[in-house]
């Protein structure tokens, strides 16, 4: 009995300890001011990722997804894990496109069979990830996990990290949370650390050399760090004149994706810039029609107009944001398209950077506390199961019979043999050597390099699968003529979905 008592008072006096110290941490707060904050940041960013990747996979897996950009992304890793580099479904060599070297990180796993939805992964992941670099800018600069918290929370519910999602796979959200670190780096003097994420980022795309040099640009001004802003800077244009005038051109001799998108400015990169500099009114005049200004005060608007106090941040996303609204092609104005990744986040480290550099305290909170209620009240811009857009299906959540049906026939199209078919179904078909988005072959449509579009034989194609009510005009009559030609027979009909295979 003795012995027992002992035992049982040795434990009494263990929880004693343990309650003693745990209200100790409370007592001083530790737990209030980091270990709260810090856990409840924890939980929302793998509750965002959670909710996020099951709607995009949803998406994917109810073909609510197309072949620009996600099948023709798909194809394009596929074929780097076979020894091949030619995209039937962009006309391109991978390389020819972009400068998209990332994507060799990716092949091992589609050795191991990944594809579409694991890309889709990866592209949330990187979304979700630049809320970590914002986070410790908060925590480290105003000495508080609650506010890199809030600053954390902030970016993930802007309407524009939602889009980012939506829209499937590009390799910009990959290399957008890398930025972000090289600047949360810059300001506190890691610089192995910003090297690292330099680099990381720049074998994604061409484009992050403007982004770069820009953020050397920054670096110099904000930090005094001569040697590393001048050193950044010097990297960043020489891997944009690298990537545009020798890569790319390399794989793609008969011209670049971006030709033909600028007007009367010029069919290249370089005639854009010399012909910007010799005509400015009709640079500046572009830029207006286009309505430049709205663009940027879409972004901004949400945040309360808190990025305006760090305008030099800013830059670090202006070359991007001037070339989008220079193209002749609306698409690259829509705020919810992988275009506005870059100046988006620019502008999120610019609102960051002028709430940690307020003098007063009171200051900094205010201006979250302004944020917070900008992006609250502007919620419905976003796609996210919380918004208006996600009510009126903007994901596809619910298979309808008619995709049970589309399965069934997905199903019977051999591996590796050449398929056309319509771009709803081209990530489901995209791994193998030769798949075609409906009308190409027969037709070139989009399919080639800017306005150099490239041709394939029709007789490549063994087998086709169509979806007869989605074609319109041509594209119908050119389907009707091929079904009435006998160089298909069918293997399957219904409800208007076609699998031909070549007679």
């Amino acid at each position: 009995m003795e012995t027992i008592g002992a035992a049982v008072d040795g434990r009494t006096e263990a929880v004693r300890s343990w309650g003693e110290r745990w209200w100790g941490q409370w007592e001083d707060a530790t737990w209030v001011r980091r270990r709260v904050p810090q856990f409840m940041l924890i939980v929302l960013v793998v509750w965002y990722l959670a909710v996020f990747e099951h709607l995009v996979w949803q998406r994917q897996a109810n073909y609510g997804t197309f072949d620009y950009d996600l099948g023709m992304y798909d194809q394009a890793v596929w074929l780097l894990a076979h020894g091949r580099q030619f995209m039937t479904v962009r006309g391109m060599d991978v390389f020819g496109q972009h400068a998209n070297f990332g994507f060799i990180l990716f092949v091992p796993f589609y050795w191991l069979g990944a594809g579409a939805q694991f890309l889709d992964l990866m592209n949330t992941f990187g979304v979700v990830a630049c809320a970590i670099p914002i986070y410790f800018l908060g925590k480290r600069h105003l000495r508080s996990d609650w506010a890199g918290l809030i600053l954390g929370a902030v970016y993930l519910f802007h309407f524009i990290p939602q889009w980012m999602i939506h829209e499937t796979f590009h390799p910009e959200n990959i290399a957008a949370p890398a930025l972000l670190g090289a600047f949360y780096f810059a300001s506190v003097g890691k610089w192995r650390a910003y090297w690292w994420c330099v680099a990381f980022a720049l074998i994604w795309k061409e484009d992050v050399g403007l982004y770069v040099l820009m953020m050397g640009l920054v670096v110099l001004l904000l930090y005094k760090a001569r040697r590393a802003g001048l050193g950044t800077m010097l990297v960043g244009a020489a891997w944009f004149l690298l990537t545009t005038r020798v890569v790319i051109p390399a794989f793609s001799p008969a011209g670049a994706v971006f030709d033909s998108l600028f007007g009367a400015l010029g069919p290249t990169a370089t005639d854009v810039v010399i012909n910007s500099l010799k005509h400015p009114t009709l640079f500046g005049h572009t830029l207006a029609q286009h309505k430049a200004e709205d663009g940027a005060v879409r972004m901004i608007r949400p945040l309360g107009y808190v990025p305006l106090g760090a305008p030099v941040v800013m830059l670090m996303g202006l070359p991007q944001h001037i070339i989008n609204f220079l193209s002749v092609q609306s698409f690259t104005w829509d705020p919810t398209a992988h275009y506005f990744m870059f100046p988006f986040i620019s502008v999120m480290a610019a609102a960051v950077r002028t709430v940690i550099s307020r003098s007063r305290v009171w200051m900094a909170w205010l201006l979250m506390a302004v944020m917070v209620i900008g992006v609250a009240s502007t919620q419905d811009q976003g796609v996210g199961p919380w918004t208006l857009n996600s009510r009126i299906g903007f994901w596809p959540t619910v298979s309808t019979p008619r995709d049970h049906e589309v399965a069934t026939l997905l199903a019977r199209v051999p591996a590796g043999v050449a398929v056309s078919t319509n771009s709803l179904y081209v990530p489901h078909l995209a791994h193998r050597a030769e798949i075609y988005t409906f009308p190409n072959p027969w037709r070139s449509s989009n399919f080639g390099p800017g306005s150099k579009p490239a041709h394939r034989s029709p007789s490549r194609v063994q087998w086709m699968f169509i979806d007869r009510a989605s074609l319109t005009g041509d594209d119908a009559t050119l389907f009707t003529q091929i079904l009435g030609s006998g160089v298909f027979r069918p293997v399957a009909e219904e409800d208007n979905l076609y699998l031909l295979r070549r007679a």
